[in-house]
């Protein structure tokens, strides 16, 4: 059951990871700080916010952090990216390759994981799969043509 359950979960990060990259192709750091209005983030600050939620995951694997303390500060959860200055946001593609870092440890460290883990790694795996999907609603505000048919 639990090789079922770690293939499960770990195909769910790896339709995650597909979605990004279909959501975010042509998207230029200056379109990821655009904040559509002053209550939704912009797509940057989301990606972020993945990113330091996945170091969490990483630190039940004995994983070191790829986040640093500053990444942590800016894309924390009930964080106002709105207050955040243009120059305060890390480069979009610097997240994107963070985001690619922290995909292969944690496919890489799915299939150790104990049932408890899975079952933490199951609700993170739906909290992603919802950031997902903002960033296809965030790339049409932006006036990009949507990239999942």
């Amino acid at each position: 059951m639990k090789d079922n359950g770690a293939q499960y979960i770990k195909s769910i990060f790896k339709y995650n990871a597909f979605t990004l990259q279909k959501n975010t192709a042509g998207i230029t750091h200056e379109e990821s700080i655009i904040s559509p209005s002053n209550d939704l983030n912009p797509i940057n600050w989301i990606l972020g916010h993945v990113l330091v939620t996945r170091d969490v995951f990483l630190s039940y694997f004995g994983q070191e952090p790829l986040c640093s303390a500053e990444i942590k500060n800016t894309y924390q959860r009930g964080g106002n990216a709105a207050a955040h200055a243009a120059d305060h946001w890390l480069d979009f593609q610097e997240l994107l390759n963070l985001f690619e870092q922290s995909q292969l440890i944690l496919q890489r460290n799915i299939e150790q994981a104990t049932p408890e883990q899975l079952e933490k790694l199951a609700g993170f795996a739906f909290h992603e799969s919802y950031h997902m999907g903002q960033f296809g609603i965030l790339r049409k505000l932006l006036g990009k043509k949507g990239a999942l048919a």
